[in-house]
């Protein structure tokens, strides 16, 4: 039998060595970079006034676009089903969510991009409950690839959690930010005025003591002093 040579500066990606049954991972997966949320300034405006003006939980689902460069979403439109709610609970059953999506459709609006979920808290913390958790398994079992949930409150507190099926993960507390809106160019035509009238360079006129005995001027040659003019 040929004798099998095991090299000591070596070393696997997983670890076998076990000595007791078990299972486990035997790669570990890279899972994506979290992506940002961005709300259109019309969608932050209404989830601002409707955690506002509501006294109680309440729900919202939304129309959410996906950038391919960055991975990013955007939720761009939201509506209010119908729902029942109370102090510390809101429910958006099968029904309400079916009903809304044929709506969406009749309106050439692809419903397989209904998939953000908000909901107020109201007074309380952002944490979700367990009526929360087992709404958004729901909405899982139901197909969705990926989703979005967001819990806010009156205090300005937010959880926002994207659940992607695919990569088998959930990216909780990611950042979610109002899209900014791009600079109308009279904007930009004013701005450059202003910057072209009143933003001026300053010229410095550097002090050279001459060094006797010789041509170097302070610590600079006669070329490298040139740069100051």
């Amino acid at each position: 039998m040929n004798k099998v040579t095991y090299w000591s500066n070596q070393s696997a990606s997983f670890d076998s060595s076990s000595m007791t049954p078990e299972t486990t991972q035997l790669y570990d997966i890279d899972y994506p970079d979290p992506p940002i949320v961005y709300y259109s300034p019309k969608v932050a405006a209404s989830i601002e006034y409707l955690v506002q003006q509501i006294s109680t939980e309440a729900g919202w689902l939304g129309i959410v676009d996906q950038f391919e460069d960055t991975g990013n979403f955007e939720v761009t439109e939201i509506f209010v089903p119908k729902q029942e709610v109370h102090g510390a609970e809101t429910d958006i059953d099968a029904a309400a969510i079916c009903e809304l999506a044929e709506q969406l459709e009749a309106q050439g609006i692809e419903s397989d991009k209904l998939i953000y979920w908000g909901h107020s808290h109201v007074s309380m913390g952002v944490s979700p409950s367990a009526q929360d958790e087992v709404q958004i398994e729901e909405f899982l079992e139901n197909g969705c690839k990926q989703f979005i949930r967001g819990i806010y409150n009156k205090h300005g507190d937010s959880k926002v959690d994207v659940y992607d099926v695919e990569s088998n993960c959930i990216h909780q507390c990611v950042r979610n930010i109002v899209r900014p809106e791009p600079m109308a160019d009279e904007v930009k035509k004013q701005l450059d005025e202003l910057i072209k009238t009143n933003v001026q360079t300053k010229k410095f006129k550097p002090t050279v003591k001459a060094k006797a005995g010789g041509t170097t001027l302070g610590k600079y040659s006669t070329r490298q002093q040139s740069m100051f003019k």
